[in-house]
């Protein structure tokens, strides 16, 4: 079934997805990018979404 298929692992996606959970469960203020170019600070709901989707990615994409 097509749509239960989960994509190809991708090693890059994983390291990229690891290195985002560090740095965003260390702790502190995260910053990000605006559309316009501006720097912003991660909200503490921001940081947490983000947490989230770095554990489902390295769930998808990692081996381990």
């Amino acid at each position: 079934d097509k749509l239960n298929a989960l994509p190809e692992k991708d090693p890059a996606l994983c390291t990229r997805a690891k290195t985002s959970l560090e740095v965003l469960s260390a702790g502190g203020r995260v910053r990000g990018s605006a559309a316009d170019g501006s720097v912003t600070y991660l909200t503490p709901d921001e940081i947490t979404e983000q947490i989230t989707f770095a554990e489902q990615t390295i769930a998808v994409h990692c081996d381990e």
